[in-house]
């Protein structure tokens, strides 16, 4: 039964438009590459005409079903059921097997997500504009600050967080992460807490924002109190300074360098942070905040035995193989002062797999991957990141 005439008209006159390809066209591009293009595409509508599935899912489907029988043709299947004379058995499985074509089946693939995407878009842009709830908020952060793109990607959190997993390991203070249990108890519940809080501050209207820096100011007087001492002043600078240059590196890892007003932005946001939570000894400029970031580094970091600890927790809750992942997301984004302590050294094939992992996200595809790299537990959580 159809389903979707919107899919299934086009379905149909991409059929009869291979039709009179396979005709009437004799040339040496159309009939080669426009009718194996244009494939995937027919394929694409007619499963979409008759199940309502979602774009990316038929989109596969098509490109596996259109790959199967091209390889069917490296096999010969025809000749093995004696179907080689059959003219029509010909036309839909053709009759032997071509990397081009596997070419044209892939570029038909690549067509159909960037269609499905610029179908959606402006319809989502619609939905925003026409929302009356969300006239006249007054937002902690502008809606249209670069800090918000940058907190709105589950990719650019992980990194974030990667970097500061690394950085939190080899400050002075660490102890006091040690010292209520919960880090190296569960260091992925510690950080998704934490990606909770930041969230809430960032994406919230200035009230809830408040709130929120108000109830983490709470929680650490609360550590102090317990522990008869106090965090000292540059250990919550670093933490603030850290999620500057990690939002700033991670974003520019995965999507675009930044301009200094951005750069300049993202300080912003977080000095603000820090005024709320009345810190003393915060940075009136994004390039004084600079020159304290280099001093922060060098007279703050070392490796000592919590260091050894902690990553110990790191593997020990990540396994073998996602402990790896963590350290080479690491690599990528930390300051070198950082690399060296830890001595992360560099891959050589580490950039080709970030822009093999770019290219996935161009076709909507790195959700898979991502997702996979890390443990089941916290899959929601990791699609709730993308805003």
């Amino acid at each position: 039964m159809i389903k979707s005439y919107q899919y299934f008209t086009p379905a149909l006159l991409l059929f009869l438009l291979e039709m009179l390809i396979a005709r009437y066209v004799h040339d040496n591009i159309i009939r080669p590459y426009g009718g194996d293009f244009l494939a995937v595409l027919f394929l694409y509508c007619l499963i979409k005409s008759f199940f309502n599935i979602p774009a990316l899912k038929a989109a596969l489907l098509a490109l596996l079903a259109a790959y199967v029988i091209e390889i069917s043709q490296y096999f010969h299947l025809t000749r093995l059921l004696d179907l080689q004379n059959s003219k029509t058995i010909k036309l839909l499985l053709g009759n032997s097997f071509s990397w081009t074509d596997i070419l044209c089946y892939t570029g038909g693939f690549v067509l159909i997500i960037i269609i499905e995407q610029c179908r959606i878009r402006p319809v989502a842009g619609i939905q925003r504009i026409s929302n009356p709830k969300k006239i006249n908020m007054e937002y902690f952060v502008d809606e249209h600050s670069i800090v918000r793109k940058i907190w709105g990607k589950a990719d650019t959190i992980l990194f974030i967080f990667a970097g500061a997993a690394a950085e939190f390991s080899l400050n002075k203070a660490v102890d006091w992460l040690y010292y209520t249990g919960k880090l190296p108890a569960d260091p992925l519940g510690r950080l998704f807490s934490t990606v909770a809080y930041s969230r809430q501050i960032i994406f919230s209207e200035r009230d809830a924002a408040l709130q929120a820096i108000d109830k983490i100011t709470v929680i650490h007087r609360g550590v102090e109190t317990s522990r008869g001492s106090q965090i000292p002043d540059w250990a919550y600078r670093d933490v603030l300074f850290l999620l500057i240059d990690l939002s700033i590196s991670s974003y520019e890892l995965l999507e675009r360098p930044l301009t200094l007003l951005e750069k300049a932005q993202t300080f912003a946001v977080f000095k603000r942070v820090g005024t709320r939570m009345q810190l003393t000894g915060l940075p009136a400029t994004y390039s004084e905040y600079l020159d304290m970031r280099r001093e922060h580094l060098r007279q703050n970091l070392v490796k000592s035995e919590l260091t050894v600890d902690l990553y110990h927790q790191y593997r020990r809750h990540l396994g073998a193989a996602r402990y790896q992942v963590l350290k080479q997301a690491q690599l990528l984004v930390v300051q070198p002062e950082i690399r060296n302590h830890l001595r992360l050294n560099t891959i050589p094939w580490l950039r080709p797999v970030l822009w093999g992992y770019k290219f996935l996200k161009l076709l909507r595809l790195n959700a898979f991957l991502r997702n996979a790299l890390l443990p089941v537990a916290y899959k929601s959580q990791i699609v709730s990141l993308d805003s």
